[in-house]
């Protein structure tokens, strides 16, 4: 949704401003694919203990989706706010995963 949205509004942007929208739009998008794979393999695991793999993508990817919040800021109208959300959801759904798992 919000790359339709972001690509009406990529024709007003400078093309600084556009690549760095879109860097934050991917950093939110593999963030949140390596948080499904994440939650699949501690299903299937079952929990079975955390590792330092683990905590290293934790992190990785916590600020992967924080990153993409801050640099979502150079959007322009809805786009802006749904981007800034969304990555700031990811990093937070990232803190619920690995507190879960570490149950």
């Amino acid at each position: 949704m919000i790359w339709f949205a972001g690509r009406k509004e990529m024709v007003t942007l400078p093309k600084g401003r556009s690549v760095v929208f879109i860097c934050g739009l991917v950093a939110t998008l593999v963030s949140s694919a390596f948080l499904i794979v994440f939650v699949v393999r501690e299903m299937i695991r079952g929990g079975a203990g955390s590792s330092i793999a683990g905590a290293y993508l934790f992190f990785s990817m916590f600020g992967l989706g924080l990153l993409g919040a801050v640099l979502a800021l150079s959007g322009t109208r809805i786009s802006r706010p749904l981007l800034v959300a969304n990555g700031v959801f990811v990093a937070a759904l990232w803190y619920m995963a690995v507190m879960a798992s570490s149950i």
